[in-house]
């Protein structure tokens, strides 16, 4: 009947009125939920601030050290995220080995290669006081035959082994994930290094002086390193 479409198409209007005015909802995920951290993570920040005061003065080669949370959140993402292929990490030189102590502390299975034979001593002092499992060995990450791979006079004569690896038991290929904090104009060499040494799916993380860090992943097949991106 007439009257009864009449009143339905009102319902309608009235309804879709209706529909409009009522607030909008979008419907919510749920976050993964981060870990809460190991009380031993602001105890190692701050022990590193305190042996950074004592060595105020003392010049190790040059030693620089990294922003710790910000390597802490990296790593924390990429093992939340599932990022890495693997938990096999490696700190191209180490120093005081806080960040081979915050990988450990997140469950890599974390080690370290210093050049500077007091600073592995200062890294292997710092873990056991906090009781992190972590290892460090002294030598260099440069492997004979890398010479090629250096443009920089600065290595003119440039300390090439094999032994931090075999004190670690480790080859680079093994190395699921690579920290390094390098020198402005090293960037280069590093990703070099980590591009031969390193096999698919390994990721390299290097540290810059804006407190950034850069996290790249060796691609089969690719010539370059490919960038997953600044965290």
């Amino acid at each position: 009947m007439p009257e009864a479409a009449d009143e339905r198409r009102v319902r309608q209007r009235r309804d879709a009125e209706r529909a409009q005015a009522a607030p909008q909802t979008t419907p919510q995920t749920t976050p993964r939920s981060r870990p809460t951290p190991d009380p031993r993570v602001s105890q190692l920040f701050e022990r590193v601030t305190s042996r950074m005061a004592e060595m105020a003065g003392h010049s190790i080669s040059g030693f620089v050290a990294s922003d710790l949370p910000t390597i802490y959140g990296a790593l924390e993402r990429i093992a939340r995220e599932g990022m890495a292929r693997g938990p096999v990490f490696c700190e191209w030189g180490s120093g005081l080995g806080a960040a081979t102590a915050l990988a450990a502390l997140l469950d890599y299975e974390a080690c370290g290669i210093e050049i500077e034979h007091d600073l592995v001593g200062a890294a292997r002092e710092l873990v056991s006081e906090l009781n992190i499992e972590a290892r460090f060995a002294a030598g260099s990450f440069l492997l004979p035959g890398d010479d090629d791979l250096i443009f920089d006079e600065r290595y003119a004569q440039p300390v090439m082994s094999h032994e931090a690896y075999s004190e670690l038991d480790l080859t680079p290929a093994e190395l699921d994930v690579v920290f390094s904090y390098p020198w402005p104009g090293e960037e280069a060499l590093v990703d070099r290094l980590f591009l031969r040494h390193s096999t698919p799916d390994a990721l390299l993380l290097t540290f810059h002086g804006d407190d950034r860090i850069l996290v790249q992943r060796h691609v089969a097949d690719n010539p370059e390193l490919v960038p997953l991106g600044w965290m």
